[in-house]
């Protein structure tokens, strides 16, 4: 029984990771989007994105959906994980 309970909170985590993701990015790109609305869109738009203010909270939350499947791994100084 406790091993379906590793399971379920595996698969929660799993889910909610980059649910996470996607509301953080989001307010990132709002909060870059009302400080910065003309030199982030034009800096975008030397590599071939073309967005405006507005439209940077969908790009954030796009990253902040596919950054929620990324997690970091810890090592020892041996080397293991």
């Amino acid at each position: 029984m406790a091993f379906l309970g590793v399971i379920a909170l595996g698969a929660l985590v799993l889910f909610l990771s980059p649910m996470l993701g996607v509301l953080v990015g989001a307010f990132a790109g709002w909060v870059v989007g009302l400080l910065a609305p003309v030199w982030v869109p034009s800096g975008l738009a030397l590599i071939g994105l073309k967005v405006t203010a507005g439209e940077l909270v969908y790009l954030g939350a796009a990253l902040g959906f596919v950054g929620g499947f990324f997690r970091a791994n810890q090592t020892n100084n041996n080397g293991s994980k």
